[in-house]
């Protein structure tokens, strides 16, 4: 039986690094695509919205997320994490791998572990307070973080 990762609340901003990996990267890899692949798919035909894996799609995945509030598609909300976790990972890098210490998927990435599918999960069950608060403030965020990180040349 494979391990499902976590949806548990807690901070989803880039945090301590990732525990020990429980099951192989690719095999994580393989989940996450394929999870992101059935929600692009779903997404365009429950709501007509076209999804892709560049940053834009951040915009539209906010947007996504509120008809899934509001249409109360709980089942969507994870497949919309690893689809945000995907689109992260093409765009910036990085690696899944199973944090023990909190019991939820971490994204990778440089010196910093995300943990998208606990953004989404979040943001799936109630409104943003804030443009800080959606995913494209995350990504804002992130790339700050992740430009102050660059190795000197």
């Amino acid at each position: 039986m494979r391990r499902r990762p976590s949806k548990r609340s807690g901070s989803s901003g880039p945090g301590g690094g990732a525990g020990p990996v429980s099951r192989t990267a690719s095999a994580y890899d393989e989940d996450a695509r394929r999870l992101a692949a059935e929600f692009v798919a779903e997404v365009r035909r429950r709501y007509g919205a076209v999804l892709g894996f560049e940053l834009d799609a951040v915009r539209v995945l906010d947007r996504v997320l509120g008809f899934v509030r509001a249409d109360g598609a709980r089942e969507l909300v994870l497949p919309a994490g690893f689809f945000f976790a995907e689109l992260l990972r093409r765009c910036y890098g990085g690696r899944y791998a199973w944090d023990a210490r909190r019991r939820a998927l971490a994204l990778q990435i440089g010196p910093l572990a995300l943990y998208p599918l606990e953004k989404v999960s979040r943001l799936g069950e109630r409104c943003p307070a804030g443009p800080a608060q959606t995913l494209e403030g995350f990504v804002l965020v992130l790339a700050r973080r992740l430009a102050g990180h660059r190795p000197q040349r």
